[in-house]
């Protein structure tokens, strides 16, 4: 009797054992809660997938991996993003040496050049007692050569002579600024404009959303 309870006693331990490593992936037996997800998130009612951040080590090495012929659904779970995402960034680096890759791109408009000696001889020799200003010589300029220079290039070229200065008013920052009403329906920008076929286009937009 003894020995059939001992046996009972050991299957029903066994069968712990395997329900617990089943739900919990330990040894330890039991039965443990669940864990969530970290790659979801519950924004509302929205169930959100949660990206990780990549920097420049790691494009890196989703493209070295992928050059290799690693499959983009094995890069993506190694790395915790979709495979539409390793897809994207193997496309845009396709022409560029693992050594030149550079993560994230930088933002803004690239830097102009500086203006060369043609442009500097145009400039300085147009320049006259009457006719001095950025604009008026950039008209000018374009009248007379048929180069067309812009006056912010002008300018730039005019303080280097020490014939143009800086004006402190122009360039500060103003006191307002666009685009910064806090709720919707506050306010609204309209532009109208007359199409090829003489119809008109009128185009609405809310402050807020440019914010």
């Amino acid at each position: 009797m003894i020995e059939a309870i001992r046996d009972m006693m050991s299957r029903l331990k066994s069968v712990g054992n395997r329900v617990g490593m089943t739900r919990t992936g330990n040894k330890g037996g039991g039965v443990g809660r669940r864990r969530h997800s970290p790659k979801w998130r519950h924004i509302g009612k929205r169930r959100v997938r949660v990206m990780k951040k990549l920097d420049e080590s790691k494009v890196k090495w989703i493209i070295r991996e992928s050059r290799k012929g690693t499959p983009s659904s094995t890069i993506a779970k190694n790395m915790g993003i979709s495979t539409r995402w390793v897809q994207k960034i193997c496309q845009r680096y396709s022409d560029v040496p693992i050594g030149e890759i550079s993560y994230p791109a930088p933002l803004g408009r690239p830097k102009k050049s500086l203006p060369g000696r043609r442009e500097h001889s145009a400039v300085l020799s147009a320049v006259s007692g009457e006719c001095s200003g950025a604009v008026s010589l950039e008209r000018k300029i374009e009248r007379t050569t048929g180069m067309h220079i812009p006056h912010s290039t002008i300018h730039v070229i005019l303080r280097d002579a020490d014939i143009a200065e800086e004006q402190s008013k122009k360039s500060r920052r103003r006191k307002w600024v666009r685009y910064e009403r806090t709720h919707s329906n506050s306010m609204w920008h309209t532009d109208y404009k007359q199409m090829p076929d003489k119809r008109w286009f009128i185009c609405y937009l809310d402050d807020a959303s440019r914010s």
